[in-house]
């Protein structure tokens, strides 16, 4: 016999005695407090049964699924609270690094713009992946030709087709100390 087979057939009973002290309960009208008393006590002890073989035995199961961040971005760049940017120095640097954990992608694309005119679009360099492939990381190259300013950072799954784009964030940068044209 299993562990809670007891409690089980102890449930079974207790639901049929319920089930017996509610048509009695019926018979008399709802008159009778004892029939009434009885049947509140054995509707009691049939929750609490319930109860007991519901959650004593683990796992517990549940009827939602734990929320996994799919496609969640970390952005691995000094971020300035006072401007809102992430902020680039091309001469420290002369890439965007970020990674995404729990991917449903393996490549992704960026378009590096500002205001309406695109400064450079393709594909960000897939840098490493972590050994139970739950986080990948990427660098989107800078161009060191820019010049100082406010920029926007989209990475996007694809730019061929863009009808059915799909935007996976999008980065408000500032390039410092680029080299002056």
């Amino acid at each position: 016999m299993q562990k809670s087979t007891p409690s089980i057939l102890l449930i079974a009973i207790a639901t049929i005695a319920f089930a017996l002290i509610s048509v009695a309960v019926f018979l008399t009208f709802g008159k009778n407090k004892k029939v009434i008393n009885w049947k509140v006590k054995i509707g009691a002890w049939l929750i609490t049964l319930t109860t007991v073989v519901n959650t004593g035995c683990p796992p517990t199961v549940t009827c939602y699924d734990p929320y996994v961040p799919y496609n969640e971005t970390n952005v691995l760049e000094a971020f300035n609270n006072e401007t809102g940017y992430y902020e680039i120095n091309l001469q420290e640097d002369s890439a965007f690094s970020f990674k995404i954990t729990y991917p449903d992608i393996d490549t992704l694309e960026y378009r590096l713009s500002q205001k309406d005119t695109l400064f450079a679009s393709g594909m960000a360099e897939f840098i490493k992946e972590s050994e139970n492939q739950d986080t990948i990381w990427f660098d989107v190259p800078i161009s060191t030709n820019l010049k100082e300013g406010f920029y926007d950072l989209e990475l996007v799954d694809s730019l061929e087709n863009a009808d059915y784009l799909k935007l996976y964030n999008n980065f408000p940068l500032k390039i410092i100390n680029a080299t002056e044209e």
